[in-house]
């Protein structure tokens, strides 16, 4: 079921094989639209008690560090309110996007937070299916 969809994010909310959101992002969103389709994304975990995540990223491009920043601390907020959270990120092949989301995923403390890389959806949605909420 598609919850939100745009021209640079679509969000689907999947029950099959394990309940968990898949966010879609494409282009360049620019700061405002990436920082509005971040938020959409926790809120609709939230409305949804979702607890797994599955980000596609291999067709976004660079983001700024603001962005960046913003994400970072949305989705440290949303664990520390909310608990455990799983979230699968395929990659894109592009090395700089590597970098950054390698960066994000460092600077989240992982104490609620497991973060997975992934080169393609069906691993990722492997790895959720056999995550512990």
């Amino acid at each position: 079921m598609v919850l939100f969809d745009s021209k640079y994010l679509k969000i689907e909310f999947k029950n099959v094989p394990c309940r968990h959101l898949v966010a879609n992002w494409t282009g360049s969103p620019g700061e405002d639209v990436y920082k509005h389709g971040y938020t959409t994304i926790l809120q609709c975990c939230h409305e949804n008690d979702i607890r797994k995540l599955l980000s596609d990223i291999r067709l976004e491009e660079r983001l700024s560090e603001t962005a960046e920043a913003f994400a970072e601390h949305q989705l440290a907020n949303y664990t520390a309110r909310h608990g455990r959270f799983f979230h699968a990120v395929v990659l894109s092949s592009e090395v700089f996007l590597k970098l950054r989301v390698v960066n994000f995923d460092r600077s989240l403390g992982r104490k609620n937070h497991v973060q997975q890389f992934f080169a393609n959806q069906q691993d990722a949605i492997e790895w959720l299916q056999e995550a512990d909420v």
